[in-house]
């Protein structure tokens, strides 16, 4: 499989994520959870929806190593977040969440950048670089260790 159908697939994946809740639900069990995607730390919006993803950096590929027919790609993100915010809960020097108009006489509309991680597992079983899942986490810190990158050869 050519190295820029992994990149569309895994780029598709991460832009089908517009417009997705990021916030708690009704979860199995009758608990309350954030959608499994979300692995990264919301800001304190209510109802809050990604309005807005950057890609800041290019996706790398390895190899799972507990399947040898998936893909793990990463790449780090901004994602942007809007939704209501209890004016009653905003801290004006936070810096965290920033105000973008006003909802009703107890709601403001809220918006807040998040740095993440994506990381997206693609099936490549019979080539067709299918995504199984996504996923946005905290970034992690950077320790200098080199990922066992993939070195593709593009098909023309």
């Amino acid at each position: 499989m050519a190295k820029v159908d992994l990149v569309k697939a895994a780029t598709d994946a991460l832009y089908d994520l517009m417009n997705e809740s990021v916030s708690e639900q009704l979860i199995y069990g009758g608990d309350y959870g954030y959608p499994s995607f979300v692995k990264f730390t919301v800001p304190a919006i209510e109802d809050a929806a990604i309005a807005g993803i950057v890609q800041t950096t290019e996706f790398s590929f390895k190899e799972d190593p507990a399947s040898p027919d998936v893909i793990i790609a990463t790449a780090a993100a901004v994602v942007t977040l809007e939704g209501g915010l209890y004016r009653g809960d905003w801290h004006s020097g936070d810096g965290e969440v920033s105000i973008i108009g006003e909802l009703n006489n107890h709601y403001l509309e809220a918006s807040a950048e998040v740095e993440v991680r994506v990381v997206v597992q693609l099936d490549i079983e019979g080539g067709s670089g299918i995504p199984i899942d996504v996923v946005l986490e905290d970034p992690r810190p950077a320790v200098g260790i080199a990922d066992d990158v993939l070195d593709f050869a593009l098909a023309d």
